[in-house]
């Protein structure tokens, strides 16, 4: 699978894997699975943690960078809802994450663990 969504309702979290090179059809998938997922998460909470384990995604095709670019910044996740960990390795996967993300609390990890620290450490 090309992604996994879950949410823990008790820790206020919401986690997001992403793995491979996606294709148009894979990415509405995913955003048609996150967009309820998402509006489950803010009904039951003011303020959440976000993981986005990024590092098995490889560079995507600019169609599908531009799509988690309008994903991301048409209000999905919004800049005071929580901080938002996204884990990923190399720098161009960094920097096309980085162009989607234009959030305030938002930082860039190498580990989940280094992520999940920061994550629950967070206000």
């Amino acid at each position: 699978m090309a992604y996994r969504l879950a949410y823990d309702p008790d820790r206020a979290f919401l986690m997001i894997e992403t793995k491979g090179f996606w294709t148009m059809d894979i990415f509405r998938s995913f955003e048609a699975e996150l967009r309820p997922l998402l509006s489950r998460v803010r009904a039951d909470h003011d303020r959440y943690r976000v993981l986005s384990d990024s590092l098995a995604l490889e560079i995507q095709s600019k169609d599908v960078s531009s799509a988690f670019d309008r994903l991301m910044n048409d209000g999905l996740l919004a800049a005071d809802e929580g901080p938002i960990a996204i884990v990923t390795d190399g720098v161009l996967k960094k920097m096309q994450a980085e162009r989607g993300m234009r959030h305030l609390n938002v930082r860039f990890f190498t580990t989940v663990d280094d992520a999940m620290n920061w994550l629950f450490e967070a206000p």
